[in-house]
C-alpha cells in the first residue's frame, strides 16, 4: 500500500524539501505510522500518516499531523 500524505504534499509545494522518511507497527494490534521529516530553511516538519484498524476487516481510520518546529528546537528533539 503506498501512502499518499496530504500535509507533504501542501510543504512540498510551499518550498520544503524531504530529509527522511520511515514506517512502523505498534504491536500487538495498535496503529502503523508513516512519518516524513521535511525542511525549509531553519523550519523543521514531522508529517506522520496514522492508521487505525477498525473492527471491519480490511478497513482503517487514518489521521494525518504536522509538528514544526524551529532548528534549535528539533536539535533538541532528536539529541541521542
Amino acid at each position: 500500500m503506498k501512502s499518499h500524505l496530504i500535509l507533504d504534499s501542501l510543504l512540498k509545494e510551499k518550498g520544503f524539501v524531504e530529509l527522511s522518511s520511515g514506517r512502523g507497527n505498534y504491536p500487538p494490534r495498535g496503529p502503523r505510522i508513516v512519518s516524513k521529516i521535511l525542511k525549509k530553511a531553519d523550519c523543521y516538519c514531522e508529517v506522520n500518516l496514522i492508521y487505525y484498524s477498525t473492527v471491519f476487516e480490511n478497513k482503517y481510520e487514518m489521521a494525518e499531523r504536522v509538528k514544526c518546529m524551529d532548528e534549535a528546537d528539533f536539535k533538541k528533539e532528536n539529541s541521542n
